[in-house]
This record gives structure tokens, sequence and C-alpha cells, in this order.
């Protein structure tokens, strides 16, 4: 027999089955571990015997669905649609197979009393017009989930599992903030740069508008360009050298020193023949600013003078050869300011973030313990999640059924056999003292655990003597002792599903209920026998 299990419409797991018990689980101990909130540690139990399955819910929160009905136990077959939380179970044909699938599995229900499968009739499934390989159909969403739970999901859960949480988130956020300086460091500097550059260049513009004004006015009162003068520019921060040069011979007016030396600069040249173009670089303001090779600049502006003859004539063109200082540094402090603030931001986010959980988390674990302890009370979600809130859902949900289960009454209890032996014991006594049934605890070796005080005086039988015994030893009544040996082979054969019978005991025709007593790990323990007093 080979099982397949899927989740999102992808087969994540397939496996051959030989005859067994097979836990279903979200706990890592389980034969088929299936990581999700929606899974109960311990969800259900796959048998497989000879050929044949069954399947049965073991106190699951959200149940099994076979065929979309709710189920306790029942038989299942090929073509069976198993759901469980989100994964589906499917029998599937063997891939190396010597004899083709049985048609049916024949397997007695399991199940007991009223708690039984709910609407599980008899089947029939003929295999013979399936093909062996029924293509999936997979939408694009589909592929997507898919390849999420594969390729992140999954080893993010397998890391989780092995290494602290907190432990990954601090990584995770760690990294996201060292990625974000990281990627932030070439638009920071080239974001200051633009501002570093800019606010030089205004400030060079500013100088070399003062030089143009101071000239005007030389060249206004004297009208001789001789007198042209920069020598006091040549000082200023970031200035390198100061001209004032004729467009249209290309050669220096000013200073004084270099009169008429021609001008072989390219890049002096190339700002004069933009001036010439009209390429300004502000609207009507005539001014034009050229980057050198090795990151200088060279501004330049005209200079006119006016007269009411000529109305506007070119004296020349004011140059200012400007340096870019590299200071840098005192730029970027403010971007500095902001990253270390960001890192403040995200450290402080990350530490309310895990607050954010644990508290509510913590005040949940506070509730559940308090509710087992027998405090009373249940467990509530601190905060709006929907994941929070259907959590709590689910442990007050599994806490009632253990209410439920144990006569009102939770309390903490040792994984080992003798504890739960001890605490089903005092179980079967409260439910014998508050009974007017009879009550009769057996092991699956048929020996007495327990006699209720209504039995000992109906069968004569004393639990100080019967307790440790076979009941066909203990029991002088040889009919209700092979009765109770047929039922407690009937409940094991059939895997727990409840037996019924009528005896005659002491003249009287009574109603004898069989029932399955199981442990934590769903395996039968005890069959706890019943003599119906009450007509």
């Amino acid at each position: 027999m080979r099982v397949e299990v899927l989740q999102n419409a992808v087969v994540i797991e397939s496996r051959d089955l030989t005859d067994g018990n097979y836990t279903i689980g979200r706990s890592s101990s389980n034969a088929f571990c299936l990581k999700s909130p929606q899974i109960s540690k311990s969800h259900a139990l796959l048998v497989v015997k000879g050929g044949r399955a069954a399947i049965l819910d073991v106190g699951s929160s959200n149940g099994v669905f076979v065929n979309g009905i709710l189920i306790k136990k029942t038989r299942i077959e090929m073509g069976d649609d198993i759901v469980l939380g989100p994964f589906r179970m499917r029998i599937v044909p063997m891939i190396d197979r010597a004899q083709p699938p049985p048609g049916r599995v024949e397997l007695s229900q399991v199940g007991g009393g009223a708690g039984g499968a709910v609407g599980n009739a008899a089947r029939k499934l003929d295999f013979s017009d399936l093909p062996d390989d029924v293509p999936q159909t997979l939408t694009p969403q589909d592929k997507v989930l898919a390849a999420m739970d594969e390729k992140i999901l999954t080893p993010f859960y397998a890391t989780i599992a092995r290494v602290d949480w907190r432990v990954v988130m601090a990584t995770i956020v760690g990294a996201a903030l060292v990625a974000a300086v990281l990627l932030s460091v070439i638009p920071f500097v080239n974001w200051g740069e633009r501002i570093l550059v800019g606010e030089s260049i205004a400030r060079g513009q500013t100088v070399l508008r003062q030089m143009v004004r101071e000239n005007f006015r030389v060249v206004s009162k004297t009208n001789d360009s001789t007198r042209l003068t920069v020598e006091s520019y040549d000082k200023e921060p970031g200035v390198i050298g100061a001209y004032i040069a004729d467009p249209a011979t290309r050669t220096l007016l000013a200073p004084s020193k270099y009169y008429s030396k021609a001008i072989n600069d390219l890049y002096v040249l190339r700002a004069m023949e933009k001036l010439n173009n009209g390429e300004t670089k502000e609207g009507d303001r005539e001014e034009v600013a050229v980057e050198r090779e090795d990151g200088t600049y060279i501004l330049a502006q005209p200079l006119y003078v006016y007269s009411s003859e000529t109305n506007r004539s070119l004296v020349g063109v004011a140059i200012l050869e400007f340096e870019v200082p590299n200071n840098i540094y005192s730029t970027f402090t403010p971007v500095a300011e902001m990253v270390l603030l960001a890192i403040l931001l995200g450290l402080m986010s990350y530490y309310l973030l895990v607050k954010m959980f644990s508290y509510p988390i913590s005040r949940m674990l506070d509730g559940l313990d308090a509710a087992l302890k027998g405090e009373g009370g249940q467990v509530t979600a601190e905060m709006k999640f929907p994941e929070l809130e259907g959590l709590a859902q689910n442990i007050n949900f599994a806490l009632s059924r253990v209410k439920q289960g144990d006569g009102g009454s939770v309390g903490l209890s040792s994984p080992s056999d003798d504890s739960l032996d001890d605490t089903l014991l005092k179980v079967v006594e409260n439910v014998d003292s508050a009974s007017s049934d009879g009550v009769l605890l057996l092991d699956l070796d048929k020996k007495v655990r327990f006699v209720g005080h209504v039995l000992e005086d109906l069968l004569s039988m004393r639990s100080q003597y019967a307790v440790g015994q076979n009941i066909s030893e203990a029991c002088r009544d040889q009919s209700f002792s092979g009765t109770a040996i047929d039922m407690c082979e009937r409940i094991v054969q059939s895997l727990g599903e409840s037996q019924t019978s009528n005896l005659d005991i002491n003249g009287t025709n009574r109603t004898v209920v069989g029932v399955a007593v199981r442990n934590t790990n769903a395996e039968i323990r005890f069959i706890l026998i019943s003599v119906k007093m009450n007509a």
C-alpha cells in the first residue's frame, strides 16, 4: 500500500506502508509529521493490515474529514479524499506492484458508540476504469505557493526548529539593516556629491558676480579695459584663478601681468563659446559652468557696459577657475546621523515586535498553565491577531474536551504509563462512585484492575482479591467472565470499536457494554466494561 501526502495540490511526501500503526501529527515523533498550526500534536492514527487500512481521530482540535465528512473512525480505500487541516492524504497504487490493487479494502470498522463514524456507509469502488497516473492541473497561484513553501518556508521552519527563533529574528533584522545601509551608500554618496557640488558652484558664481559688478563700475567710469582687476578674488575659498578675457581676440585682459596673453585652455574656450551661443545656466541669467576632468570647474559670466550711443556692449568675459572642496564628510554628517537613527529605530522596532508577540503568547501560556492546574479560566489572546485568536480557541476547545473526558477536571499528568494508569484509576473510581451501573476495568491481558462497588455486590467479586487476577479466575460467574473476555478480544481486533452484549446475571437480563480506553499515543491500554442496572 502506498500513501501520498499533498499540500496545495502538490505531493510533499510519498511512502510505501507495510502492516502497522502510523501516527499522524505535528510532533516530529509521529510517523507522518505535518508541520502546521492546524494539525494537533497527535492528530490521527493510520492502521494498515493485510492490504487494508483505517484511520481514526485521536482527539485532534480540527478533526479528520474523509470525502468531506467529519469522522471519528472509518475504513479508507483508494480514491478517498482524506483532509487533515491544510493537508490531504490518499491511497494510490504501488509504483512497482506485481498484482493490481484490491478493489475494496475490507477492515472491520473502528469506532465506539454514538461517537463513531458519521455517514460512513459501506462503499464499493471499481478501479478498472481509472488510469494509473492522473495528471495534476496546477493553477499559477498553486505553483507560486508551492514554490514559496519549498524554497522559503520549509527551510525557514527547519532553521527555526534547530535554532532559537529570537536568534533567527535578530539575524534577519540585522541582515536587513546591513543590506539597507549598504544599498543606500551609493545613492547617499551621489546625493551628497550633488549637494556639495551645487553649493560650491553657487558660492563660486556669487564670487564671480561680485567680480563682474566691481569691474563694471571701473569700466563705466574710466572706459578703460586696462584697469580691470581680479587680484582680490584669487584668495577666496575654492578659487584657483580669476581672469577677464576678450572673447573677440581670445586673449586675457586681467590680471594685468597676463594682459594680451592668448588663451589656450580648451575648457575656458568652451565656456566662452557657450556664452556666445546663449547656452546659459539659469534662464535670463548668463552664467556658464564647465567641468574639467580633474573635477574643477570653469565659471564664466559676461561683462557689459552701457552707453546712450551703443546701448549695451560686451567688454569681456569674467572667468573663475573654481575647485569643489574635498571636505565631503561635513556634507555627510546629516546622512550619518540619519543612518544611525534608522538603525536605532530598527532595533527598537525589533524589540517592540518581539515583545508584541511574546507578551500575548506568555499570557496564553500562563492561562494554559492555570487551566492544567485546575484553577479554571480560559486562555485568551491579548492582541487581535487572527492566528493567536485561533490558537486560543483551539486550546480552549482541547481543554473542554479533556475536562469532559476527566469528569470535569483537568490536571497535569506525567507521560509515563504508571502515572497515566493511576490517573485513569482515579477517574474510574470517581465514575463508579457517581454511577449506579456496575464498573469493571481490565487490561489487555484480561487481568482485573478495578471492580466497582455495584459489581462487587452483583457478582460477589471483592476488589481486594480480584485485582491482579485474570477475570476467569476472579469471577465465579463463568458466563460473565467469558463475555468479558470475548468483548476484550473483539474490541482489540476492531481497533477500539465498542461492543454491546445482553447477559443473564442472577436471573435478570442485563446490558453489558465494553469500551476501549486509550493513552495519549492513541494506543488501547484498558477495557472498561459496564453493566447497566437500570432498564
